[in-house]
Order: C-alpha cells, then sequence, then structure tokens
C-alpha cells in the first residue's frame, strides 16, 4: 500500500514538473518562430484576426465558431503566405501583401464564409434530420396499416398498462385474459 502511494507521488510530481515546462516551451518555441519568420508571422497575425474575434466571442466548450471560421480563415490566407514563401519573403513583401485591399478582402471574405457555415449548418442539419424521421414515420405507417390488413385490428390495439408500473402488465394480468 506504501509503495503504491509513493508510485503515485512519484508520477503526480513528474505531471506537474511537466506542467511546469509547457508554457515556458511554448515561449521558447513561440519567440524562435517569431525571430526565424518576422514576416510570416505578421502576415498570420493579421490576416488570423476574425479567428481571433471568433475565439473571444464564442462561449461554447467546443469552439465551433473559432473551428470553423479559423478553417476557412487559413484557407483564405494560404494563398498570401504562397506568395510570400515563393517571393522574395521579406518585410517589405509581407506590408505589401497586408496593404494590399484585395488579398485582405479574400483573408477576411474567406472568414465571413466560415461564419455563414457556422450560422447556417445546423438548420440545415436540422431540416435535414426531421425530413428524414418524417419520411421514416411514414414508411412505419404504411408497414402498420399492412399488418393491420393482413391481422386485423386486434394488432393495432396496445395491451392496458398499470399506471403504478413503468414495464407494462405484469404476467398475471396477461395470463389472466
Amino acid at each position: 500500500m506504501a509503495e503504491d502511494q509513493e508510485v503515485d507521488n512519484k508520477i503526480k510530481l513528474r505531471k506537474s514538473k511537466d506542467n511546469a515546462l509547457k508554457p515556458l516551451l511554448w515561449i521558447v518555441l513561440l519567440s524562435i518562430i517569431l525571430l526565424k519568420f518576422p514576416e510570416s508571422v505578421i502576415l498570420l497575425l493579421i490576416g488570423l484576426l476574425p479567428t481571433m474575434v471568433a475565439f473571444v466571442v464564442d462561449k461554447s466548450s467546443g469552439k465551433y465558431a473559432t473551428l470553423c471560421v479559423g478553417a476557412m480563415n487559413i484557407t483564405g490566407i494560404f494563398p498570401s503566405i504562397f506568395k510570400l514563401w515563393s517571393g522574395q519573403n521579406d518585410f517589405s513583401q509581407a506590408v505589401q501583401i497586408i496593404t494590399n485591399i484585395f488579398d485582405l478582402v479574400i483573408m477576411y471574405g474567406a472568414a465571413g464564409f466560415g461564419w455563414i457555415l457556422y450560422i447556417i449548418i445546423p438548420s440545415v442539419v436540422g431540416t435535414l434530420l426531421n425530413i428524414i424521421s418524417e419520411r421514416r414515420i411514414t414508411k412505419l405507417r404504411i408497414q402498420q396499416r399492412g399488418l393491420i390488413n393482413e391481422w386485423g385490428k386486434d394488432v393495432a390495439v396496445s395491451p392496458e398498462v398499470d399506471e403504478n408500473s413503468d414495464h407494462g402488465p405484469s404476467e398475471k394480468e396477461l395470463t389472466a385474459k
């Protein structure tokens, strides 16, 4: 028993050390990226503004608005990043891309399309599920009518249910009939 507690304490200590190092590792990684690729970072910061806004505004636990807007926003930024990486890849090229209204329209327009998807898709899916369930009900009613025609009206009568029981009629009630 004492050995189990000792092992648990060692595991907890190791996890707490790992958790303490994570922020430091992120800071080191981000500073290396910022120093090595400042042009790309500036372009991404300006281009991903709609995603950052979606992150702040989205209060849901799954952050679905952020995912929708972010995915579309990244697709809108990709041509500009590609232009930067395939061209001069310097600070002046990044500023030129940022100040080009057409590049900004593509970046922010894609993010706007992400917002449209986030707003419209749930109602479309709800409507489709409603249509599917209505068709299923129609098929089951047709099947029920066929069974009633084949077996008679007694098939459609439900057994009497005891109000105090959630499990339906007892065996005594069924055998008494």
